[in-house]
């Protein structure tokens, strides 16, 4: 598009009410004491870092002054601060300008890397605190000192026409310093607006050539380049009309980015190869599909379809990451006699897991009718300690130094002999070499425990036991005690009163009755096959083998076996009216990001500014996470918002102040609610 030669932007200034400016005393020593004041009045938060002020150039005749405000969480002078080259020296820049004996905003912090940002608690916080994020300035290229800046975009300290009044600087019409390198190109950087163009509708677009026209803003179409090359670009594409065919139901939706938890894959002369999937996340009544044996290999895989064609029917399922252990009544659950590595429960039905030491031997020789459980966090001795075994756990049993409370144990060919609980008062070494630990047991009694080399057994005696060197000692010092259910109705009570089916098998029929399982029964028939009866078992958290052994032990027992702990599914019902809250819940918090910034963005000088600030009103659910991602891109635009906002206290009157402060705040607010919805998607509360 041809353009005729003029000045780079018309007089805007109307459009934007004149930033408000702070009164100082007409006595230079004052301005100090006010600039702080009115720090601490706009951020009460920099009252904690003893900010620091460090006049750079002063003329008090004409009230003109320029400097900074050193904040730095360590207590050197200003001036040293400021001239400081360690690393490890976290400290940031508030510039003060003051014309006229009016002192601009102090709204900039400029971090140690050269970036600026509008200055709130949160980003003071970041500038001093953030590790690795600012270190002092280290660029290698131009004037290293303060001075440099406050140079506006393009300009140096070398430069014709340099100078912290408006005027000069080099390029045609003024355009060279305002388009200078401190100025990003949006062809470098992407552009916001060319992504998120596809998710804007016509009516969005139509609003917009509405509003340049309403507002007054067609010559700076003319004449601001920056303005007007983001504007083409969205010109060029045509929105799509919003229309009910267009918008895809919340179900298919959801049901297309559901993965299935439990498949099964089957062969029948009638059927062919065929496939069941459900998922436990968005629960119905699941049907067969029929597919081709490719099929069934790209999804299932060579091992999965070998399977089917030598067994007619695999199942396999995804586990419940977070459940704990299925209990089934096919464990068997008794009084603990022999030791080993048992699943036992509290009084309050909880399942843990660790080792039982049954048959306590007392300090006189005596086996009592005692039992020791510990797993490390818990711990419990008591008279009898229902289990179920898992394993002998001989090999694994721990041991640590004997120190505080604990027992000694000796593990045997197929035992373990285990002493009764103790805690060590004292030790010293005997004049044969060996150990002997003080101790008093459980009833109060005093015992020396003797360590002697060669026993194979624990040897009670009246003065001292002698216990064999190779003894190992269990501590009880970080657990915590656990009373345990001690007989077997006392487990089957804690058992039953947990989500479990109830399961028998006789004929072709397996019967399966649901308690506390609403969802998963109303969708499951209570009558049904093998394969049936596995795939819903499957479905309540149970793995295919687990579902296999149950029925067949259903079969063999000719009796009612019970899949407690079970979990029940969530139905597509449920799983909607929680996805519309949800949703409902983001549409209105990104609607809260959005800012409308056309003024603003007209009058910018920069085509990355423009298509940030701009972009702002077209934030919507479909592309937040586009913005999410291009929070770096905004950041680099925030930068040069801010740099222009304080450029133009300098001097450099085409841009007005307020506009790029407005500007500045709107980007700041809509970066750190990005951020926090980031946050929340990545610990999975937040759905884009």
């Amino acid at each position: 598009v041809g353009l005729p030669a003029m000045s780079l932007f018309t007089a805007v200034e109307p459009l934007f009410a004149k930033v408000a400016a702070v009164p100082l005393d007409e006595d230079p020593a004052k301005w100090s004491s006010q600039i702080l004041q009115e720090l601490y009045r706009q951020v009460p938060e920099a009252s904690e870092y003893n900010p620091q002020i460090l006049m750079l150039r002063e003329d008090h005749e004409q009230g003109f002054a320029l400097g900074v405000v050193v904040i730095s969480g360590q207590t050197d002078s200003a001036l040293s601060m400021a001239s400081s080259d360690s690393p490890t020296s976290k400290r940031a820049l508030i510039p003060v300008v003051i014309k006229n004996n009016e002192l601009s905003p102090l709204d900039i912090i400029i971090t140690a890397d050269k970036k600026m940002y509008p200055l709130n608690g949160s980003r003071l916080r970041e500038a001093l605190f953030r590790p690795n994020t600012f270190d002092m300035m280290t660029d290698d290229q131009g004037d290293q000192s303060l001075y440099s800046l406050f140079y506006p975009p393009g300009r140096s300290s070398n430069s014709p026409g340099a100078g912290f009044a408006g005027g000069g600087g080099g390029g045609e019409g003024g355009a060279g310093y305002v388009m200078g390198p401190g100025m990003k190109s949006a062809s470098a950087m992407g552009s916001i607006m060319l992504e998120v163009l596809p998710t804007l509708s016509q009516v969005d677009l139509d609003a917009l050539g509405e509003k340049v026209a309403s507002l007054g803003l067609s010559d700076l179409l003319r004449t601001n380049r920056a303005f007007l090359s983001v504007m083409q670009k969205i010109a060029a594409y045509d929105g799509y009309l919003l229309d009910d065919a267009d918008v895809g139901t919340i179900e298919g939706k959801i049901a297309s980015q559901v993965s299935a938890d439990v498949a099964q894959f089957g062969h029948t002369s009638r059927l062919g190869y065929w496939v069941k999937t459900a998922s436990r996340g968005f629960y119905a009544a699941p049907g067969i599909e029929q597919i081709s044996r490719g099929d069934l290999l790209k999804i299932a895989g060579e091992e999965v379809a070998s399977k089917v064609d030598g067994e007619g029917t695999v199942t396999v399922s995804e586990p419940i990451m977070d459940a704990a252990p299925l209990n089934t009544s096919a464990d068997r659950w008794e009084v603990v006699e022999k030791p080993g590595v048992y699943r036992v429960r509290d009084i309050n039905g909880t399942e843990l897991t660790g080792w039982v030491l049954p048959g306590l031997i007392d300090f006189d020789g005596t086996k009592l009718p005692m039992a020791a459980f510990t797993n490390g966090a818990a711990a419990a001795v008591q008279s009898d300690i229902v289990g179920s075994k898992i394993s002998d756990g001989s090999l694994n049993l721990p041991s640590a130094a004997p120190q505080g409370s604990g027992l000694f144990y000796v593990t045997g060919a197929n035992t373990i002999s285990a002493t009764v609980p103790f805690k060590i008062v004292g030790t010293e070494a005997a004049m044969d070499g060996s150990n002997v630990f003080h101790v008093v047991s459980m009833t109060g009694t005093p015992h020396a425990i003797r360590m002697v080399e060669g026993l194979k057994a624990m040897v009670p005696g009246d003065a001292e036991v002698m216990m064999p060197a190779s003894a190992k000692f269990l501590p009880f010092n970080k657990e915590a005690p656990v009373p345990l259910l001690d007989n077997l109705d006392a487990v089957k009570t804690s058992s039953y009163a947990q989500p479990y089916i109830a399961i028998r098998h006789g004929g072709d029929i397996v019967d399966l009755t649901f308690h506390e399982l609403p969802v998963l029964a109303a969708c499951t028939n209570k009558q049904a096959s093998l394969d049936d009866a596995v795939f819903t078992l499957c479905a309540a958290g149970m793995n295919p083998q687990q579902a296999h052994g149950l029925i067949k032990h259903a079969e063999r027992t000719m009796r009612t076996e019970y899949a407690v702990g079970v979990r029940d599914v969530q139905s597509q019902a449920s799983r909607l009216g929680e996805s519309s809250k949800a949703a409902s819940d983001l549409m209105a918090e990104v609607r809260l990001l959005r800012r409308d910034m056309l003024k603003e963005a007209a009058i910018l000088p920069d085509i990355q500014t423009v298509d940030s600030v701009l972009s702002l009103n077209y934030i919507n659910p479909e592309n937040i996470r586009l913005y999410v991602g291009k929070l770096p891109y905004l950041d680099r635009a925030l930068n040069t918002v801010c740099e222009l906002t304080l450029f133009s206290r300098l001097g450099m009157s085409e841009v007005p102040e307020s506009a790029s402060a407005r500007a500045g705040r709107a980007l700041d607010e809509v970066i750190q609610g990005l951020k926090g919805l980031a946050m929340r998607s990545n610990d999975g509360s937040a759905v884009a």
